[in-house]
């Protein structure tokens, strides 16, 4: 009698652990769906909540990306004559109301040439040659500043690109000559004509023009 009540006792025990196991089962099905639709439901408020969010931000994130970077400045363009060059990358520039200013050509570096008794650098005074060559005495010019670039250097020379009637871009003829290499102040932003620049210098370098043919570097690098 025992044995049967026993085995009776554990086939009920038995059951009612099943069913156990079997409603916890279903109640964690049916929790892990109602967490699934919630989860999706909260996914799907905050794409809207961030869909509207842009909708209403988007005419400033528009004006944001057509303004210029900070730290541009507008273009400024001048027309005068050359009143003297003083060496492979810098000029005198006279105005039309008489006022001289001092030009770097930007985006360029051309060997230095003699003074404070140190000697000229390789390529240096064919350097001059040729801008002289570009821009002799009297010459009209254009000289246009570029709105991510400096408009003066370290030393107030005023860092622009400058064409003639014949030569519309005067700093790419000297880096196409071989004559100067492209070049930025360490830390500085590229100019606008930097790729334009370096793909011309890297070309005048492979074909060994100009001072490439007996010089290893023109100007800084």
């Amino acid at each position: 009698m025992n044995v049967v009540t026993d085995w009776i006792t554990g086939q009920l025990l038995t059951s009612w652990a099943a069913v156990g196991i079997g409603w916890a089962a279903f109640a964690l099905i049916v929790w892990v769906s109602v967490v699934r639709r919630v989860a999706s439901r909260a996914r799907k408020a905050v794409a809207g909540v961030l869909a509207v969010v842009l909708v209403l931000a988007a005419p400033g994130i528009m004006r944001t990306l057509t303004q210029p970077t900070a730290g541009t400045h507008p273009t400024i363009q001048g027309a005068g004559t050359v009143a003297s060059v003083a060496d492979g990358d810098t000029f005198t520039y006279l105005g039309t109301d008489g006022t001289e200013t001092t030009v770097r050509l930007l985006g360029i570096d051309a060997p230095e040439i003699a003074h404070d008794d140190n000697p000229s650098g390789c390529g240096g005074d064919a350097a001059k040659a040729a801008l002289l060559d570009i821009l002799p005495h009297a010459t009209p010019v254009t000289i246009v500043t570029d709105p991510v670039s400096d408009l003066v250097d370290q030393y107030g020379r005023t860092l622009a690109y400058v064409a003639t009637a014949t030569v519309p871009d005067v700093a790419l003829a000297l880096i196409r000559g071989g004559w100067a290499e492209a070049w930025v102040p360490a830390g500085e932003p590229h100019n606008s004509r930097w790729i334009q620049y370096t793909q011309a210098a890297a070309a005048a370098r492979a074909a060994r023009v100009g001072a490439w043919a007996t010089c290893s570097a023109l100007g800084r690098q």
